[in-house]
Formats: structure tokens, C-alpha cells, sequence
């Protein structure tokens, strides 16, 4: 048997290794698809690198136009001199990043970039004239990225001092030097051609080789940078030093007991084996404690789940309804009087509510969905494990995420020790009373009112118990 829980082990921490890529790859092509590929893993750590090269290059750009030195495009430079470097840094290196892989034309890049510094200005602006206005817009969670541009764009020319969009040469011009410094100072990109469907050439920015290699060798490493743990089904290997404890096998990634990215401090942990002993004897003593799925307590949380009742803490399964439009939703708000303005102001306040309780809820969902699975999928062990690790302060924490026994009240609600002990003593029976009483709202008693208070309704509790429904 024992054997066999091993070998069962080992295909959970495979499961989690391939949950783990599966769901690293998803949200990989979330960002791709949605121009976001500066926060990839490789997007995130080329951006670190490019932006103080780009910098330092646009200030000798600059100098040299001041200078009258030939060459340098003076378009360009007088829209780089409204900004700090850093700022022209970031905007161009993030603008190109986050279309890296998809083959984007350089004008459409160039022009993009140019705009991404236009709304930068036009936003200092704005907050400058009128921040309450900006705030509200922009705490408007409900839009695309596009859209909300749009309205930033129609307000700020509603209620703001006009605002002269630069030409579209002019946007070129600058965008096409930046682009220009930026492969200069970074080998990220190079130019290539493709035809469009009515067959012109067109120039497209493609990653480098260097880039496409750096990509593919730290790929493998990106997907396991988040991994998912799972309860265990035999003992954790024993902490004996700072690394090492925890999962059996390579599919899982080696655990470090103390939290840091500090590895002068490990090493010193590790040279003090005899001081830390305590404290390897602690930790070894807590992940070791059997526990087992409180198969009652998952039964009824099931049933409840299954029929959508709002009770315990669980979530709703219906999101809140929107509060109704106060006036017909295909109607033009130039139009509206000032007292229909004031009452459009009131709906978006509610309706901007509503939207954050729905997120709200749709997260408390997948959780407890996740819960739900994890709970669903152990309960047929007698006994599980949960590893242990440490932060700096010395608190100690399971790894396996949802199910474990410092998670919220249902997560702690489905699990019981697998090697249950009488409570043993009067007094350790009023400790629980008394936390019962907590838990039911009596919690401003004293201590013995409260033991009092859970006595009286012993046959009541009982009788919960025996029909939860």
C-alpha cells in the first residue's frame, strides 16, 4: 500500500508540473493577443535592459541637434525635448515589445509609439486642469483599453484647453527615430518585408536572433515560475537544511524553507546546522501531521454549492443585477439637460459598484470552484500532507495553495486531523464552546456566558448537525 501511495505521489506533482504549463501557455497567449507581450516573462526582462541604453541615446541625440551637428532629424528632437528620456525610453521600448513576435509593420509601430507619448502629455494636462474628472474616467473599469483612450480624448476637448494633435508626419518622424535608436542600442529587432494582400512591400520589425534564442532557452524555466502545489498523499521529505524539503520528485521545483531571494542567506542558514536543528525539528513535526477531507462537512458544502445558496460565506452564484439606464441607452449624452447629467452621473457611480461586487464575486467563485476540486479530489485518501515553509520572520506557511489548514473558513471547514484525538478535558470543551460562540456572532460575553450560551443550545446544535440542510 505504501508503495502504492508513493507512485500516487509521483503522478499528482506530474498533474501539477503540466497544470502548471497549461496554465503558464494560456495566459502567455492572453498577452500575445491582447499587445501585451512586455509583460511576458522575456517581454518584462527586455524592457529592464533596453530602457537605459535608449535613454542615454536620446540625450546624445538631443545634444547633438543643440550642437548643429548634421544628420539628426529636428522634427523629432523638438517633440523628444518635451520629455524626460526615461519616459521616451519606456514608451518606445514598451510600444515595440509588446508586438515583438507579431510581425507589426514599422510605420503602424512608429505611429503608435508617438501617440502612446501624445496621450502621455495630453494626460499631464488633464491632471493638471481637471484630476477629479481624470480619477473618475479612469476608475471606470468597464472599458478596453481603445475605449477608454477615446473618452480620456473627447473629455479632455469637452472640458480642457483645446489640445492640438501633432500631424501624422510629425508623429512618424519621431516614432521612426525612436524606433530607430531602439534597434541601434539594443539589437532587439530588425527590419524584414512581407506583402499585404494587394501585394505591396511592406517594412516589419521581427525579433532578432539573439532575441528569438534568449525566448526559446528561458521558456522551460518562465512556465514553472509559478507552480502549482498540491496536497501530498505520503509524509514530506524531511527539512535537514534551507533546501530540499517538501515534494519527492523533480517535477515539482525545489522548495527553499525561508521565503528569499537572498542566497548569501541560505547559505548561512545552511552553515548553521546545529542552531537550526529546533527549528527543522518544528517544521518537520507540522508538515508530518496526517489530515484527511472532512467528508460531512464536503458533502454539505456540495450540496449547498450545487444549489446556489448564498450562505456560509459562499458567494452567490448570480451576478448582481446593473442598475436600469435612467434614460434610453440608444440616446446621445450631448443631448442630455443638466439635471439628466446629474442623474447619468448617479447610474455610472452605481453601475461602476455593481461591476466591482460582480468581479468580486466571479473571483470568490473560482476559488471556491478550485476549493471544491482539490477538496473533492483528496477525500478519498485517509490521510494527507501539507509541506511547509518559512518567511523571514519565522511564521511558517503551507505551500499546497486553497486546501490547507491556514486557508479561509471553508478551506479549514473541509479538512479534520486523520488521527482525531478526545478533546480530553472539561476545559479544552469550553475552549471550543467558546470559539463556537464566537463564530456564531455571541462574541462581546464573557468567556463562561458564552460556554453558558452554547450549553443552553446543545440539543439545537446537535440537531444541526444531524441535518445540516
Amino acid at each position: 500500500m505504501t508503495n502504492d501511495l508513493y507512485l500516487t505521489q509521483e503522478a499528482i506533482e506530474m498533474r501539477a508540473r503540466a497544470a502548471t504549463i497549461t496554465r503558464f501557455k494560456n495566459e502567455h497567449t492572453k498577452k500575445i493577443e491582447k499587445d501585451e507581450e512586455a509583460s511576458t516573462y522575456y517581454g518584462a526582462a527586455l524592457m529592464k535592459r533596453a530602457i537605459e541604453g535608449i535613454s542615454d541615446r536620446i540625450m546624445e541625440t538631443i545634444a547633438e541637434a543643440k550642437s548643429g551637428r548634421a544628420g539628426t532629424k529636428m522634427t523629432a528632437v523638438k517633440y523628444m525635448e518635451m520629455f524626460e528620456p526615461d519616459v521616451l525610453a519606456f514608451f518606445t521600448a514598451k510600444v515595440v515589445l509588446d508586438r515583438i513576435t507579431k510581425k507589426a509593420v514599422l510605420q503602424d509601430l512608429a505611429i503608435n509609439v508617438s501617440k502612446a507619448l501624445e496621450d502621455e502629455l495630453r494626460l499631464a494636462s488633464f491632471e493638471e486642469q481637471k484630476p477629479w474628472l481624470l480619477k473618475s474616467i479612469m476608475s471606470e473599469k468597464e472599458k478596453t483599453r481603445s475605449r477608454r483612450r477615446g473618452e480620456l480624448v473627447s473629455a479632455y476637448n469637452r472640458y480642457c484647453d483645446t489640445w492640438v494633435s501633432w500631424s501624422k508626419d510629425d508623429k512618424l518622424h519621431l516614432g521612426m527615430k525612436l524606433i530607430d535608436i531602439l534597434m541601434d542600442t539594443t539589437g532587439f529587432v530588425e527590419l524584414a518585408s512581407k506583402k499585404n494582400a494587394k501585394g505591396k512591400t511592406l517594412k516589419i520589425l521581427i525579433p532578432t536572433q539573439k532575441v528569438n534564442d534568449f525566448i526559446e532557452n528561458n521558456r522551460a524555466a518562465a512556465e514553472l515560475l509559478s507552480p502549482i502545489y498540491l496536497p501530498m498523499v505520503v509524509p514530506p521529505v524531511d527539512w535537514t537544511g534551507p533546501r530540499g524539503g517538501g515534494y519527492l520528485t523533480h517535477h515539482t521545483p525545489t522548495l527553499t524553507l525561508i521565503k528569499t531571494q537572498n542566497r548569501n542567506y541560505l547559505e548561512e542558514i545552511e552553515s548553521m546546522g546545529d542552531q537550526m536543528q529546533p527549528v527543522y525539528d518544528a517544521v518537520n513535526t507540522i508538515q508530518k501531521t496526517p489530515w484527511k477531507v472532512n467528508e460531512r462537512v464536503l458533502v454539505v458544502f456540495q450540496m449547498i454549492w450545487e444549489r446556489g445558496l448564498p450562505v456560509g460565506g459562499l458567494p452567490s452564484r448570480e451576478d448582481v443585477p446593473k442598475p436600469p439606464l435612467p434614460f434610453a441607452a440608444d440616446r446621445d449624452t450631448k443631448t442630455l439637460t443638466d439635471d439628466e447629467k446629474v442623474e447619468f452621473k448617479r447610474w455610472k457611480k452605481k453601475a461602476s459598484a455593481v461591476y466591482d461586487e460582480n468581479v468580486r464575486l466571479q473571483s470568490k467563485r473560482r476559488m471556491v470552484g478550485t476549493l471544491n476540486n482539490i477538496a473533492t479530489e483528496f477525500s478519498r485518501y485517509e490521510a494527507i500532507y501539507f509541506p511547509v515553509t518559512m518567511d523571514f520572520r519565522g511564521r511558517c506557511y503551507s505551500t499546497p495553495m486553497f486546501l490547507n489548514p491556514q486557508s479561509n473558513d471553508l478551506g479549514k471547514g473541509l479538512l479534520e486531523f486523520s488521527d482525531g484525538k478526545p478533546l480530553g478535558t472539561n476545559e479544552a470543551a469550553c475552549e471550543l464552546a467558546i470559539h463556537g460562540a464566537n463564530c456564531f456572532g455571541y462574541d462581546k460575553a464573557s468567556m463562561q456566558e458564552r460556554v453558558d450560551w452554547v450549553v443552553e443550545r446543545s440539543d439545537m446544535i446537535c440537531r444541526v448537525a444531524a441535518d445540516p440542510m
